[in-house]
């Protein structure tokens, strides 16, 4: 399949390169598609305009994890984390549904975490993971704050021109959208770039030990 309908008139899922454009990694028109047919580069479009646009950049994130759809219109997304949540929703978590909404609060329920405990008491390497997002994230653990240092981090390490300062970042995140540019502030985006330089020297100092014992 190269080509989809969207439920919205006039919208479609294509994986075919529009003219002018440059062919794909297999070198034919498919540019959705790498050489091995994996898929790359989701675009819902009106016409030749992108209305939404899912790419696969397969790459590190910042505790070591694995590859990650990220949604670029709206900001940083992981397709893949969405899909954890489906599934552990009702069974260890509530609040979350089968599909992301806005600002969801989400609750653990009772057994949760004594599981988690157990199954994490000899995944070093998990404990290790955990405890540097945990770190990272510190602070910042409501859905504005989530949303305001994954998009700052975004600009500054994944994005094709990286911010290198502050001010820089501030005007990559407002130039994302309107939505960004009102709801994220310039003075909240320097605290989140100061969390992000402050978490890049601490991981220099490779103070992860493994879950408490």
């Amino acid at each position: 399949m190269v080509a989809r309908s969207h439920p919205q008139p006039g919208v479609d899922l294509s994986y075919v390169k529009l003219s002018g454009e440059s062919v794909g990694d297999a070198g034919d028109q498919y540019t959705g598609l790498d050489r091995l047919g994996r898929i790359v580069d989701q675009r819902w479009r009106s016409g030749s305009t992108d209305q939404d646009r899912f790419t696969n950049s397969f790459y590190r994130k910042p505790a070591g994890h694995s590859n990650s759809i990220m949604r670029r219109t709206h900001g940083p997304y992981a397709e893949n984390l969405n899909k954890v949540l489906q599934v552990i929703e009702g069974h260890f978590t509530r609040g979350y549904g089968d599909s992301p909404k806005k600002d969801n609060d989400i609750e653990l329920l009772p057994g949760a975490v004594e599981l988690a405990d157990a199954v994490l008491h000899n995944a070093t390497q998990s404990c290790q993971r955990l405890e540097v997002v945990a770190d990272w994230i510190d602070g910042f653990e409501t859905p504005y704050g989530m949303k305001l240092l994954s998009s700052v981090h975004w600009v500054a390490y994944k994005s094709e021109t990286h911010a290198t300062n502050a001010e820089e970042a501030i005007e990559a995140v407002h130039a994302w959208n309107d939505r960004k540019r009102q709801m994220l502030k310039p003075e909240h985006i320097r605290v989140a770039w100061r969390r992000l330089q402050e978490f890049t020297a601490a991981r220099s100092d490779d103070r992860t030990n493994g879950c408490p014992t």
